[in-house]
């Protein structure tokens, strides 16, 4: 069985995922605090949220939609970029996180009893990418698409596409 980057972040995930389910401090301390981002300079809360889920359903949905098109993409990220297609299909992940956080991170500084968490702006970040390779090869030369376009384009798309639900602290980046 060939270990994909995709199929170990899921596996990462799932197993931090279960054990946090069973351990709260464990849990309250992967937390996004923004409040603890800045006022504790707690920064490892930026990206260990994402590897914990508020219950099964959550884990269950994130995971099988990072596993349905992040499989293709990283492999896509190699076809078209070589052996280090892997390490851009990380930093899309990685910044997938990251940028989910920061509107969180700077509305909810002062505040804290905010909490989120969850792989879904990650898990955005792959599907979108996904997305919008899935239109490059049908609709133009791929091979004359630098990266920086494609991470520009994205972040165009991911800007548009950022909301932070009120009701439910989990960071969700959806369509408007």
């Amino acid at each position: 069985m060939n270990l994909s980057i995709t199929l170990i972040i899921v596996l990462v995930t799932v197993a931090i995922s279960l054990y946090a389910s069973e351990n709260q401090d464990l849990k309250r301390k992967f937390l996004l605090n923004p409040y603890q981002v800045h006022n504790q300079k707690q920064f490892y809360r930026v990206i260990s949220h994402a590897f914990i889920h508020a219950d099964f359903m959550h884990l269950g949905v994130n995971m099988y939609v990072l596993y349905s098109f992040g499989t293709n993409l990283e492999k896509t990220f190699v076809t078209i970029f070589g052996d280090i297609g892997l390490v851009y299909f990380v930093a899309l992940y990685i910044g997938g996180i990251i940028f989910a956080s920061l509107l969180s991170l700077q509305k909810h500084k002062d505040n804290p009893g905010y909490n989120s968490l969850g792989a879904s702006g990650a898990v955005s970040a792959v599907l979108f990418a996904s997305i919008l390779i899935i239109h490059l090869v049908n609709y133009c030369c791929l091979e004359s698409f630098q990266l920086w376009h494609f991470f520009l384009v994205f972040y165009i798309l991911d800007t548009k596409c950022m909301r932070i639900k009120k009701d439910v602290p989990i960071l969700h980046m959806t369509l408007i």
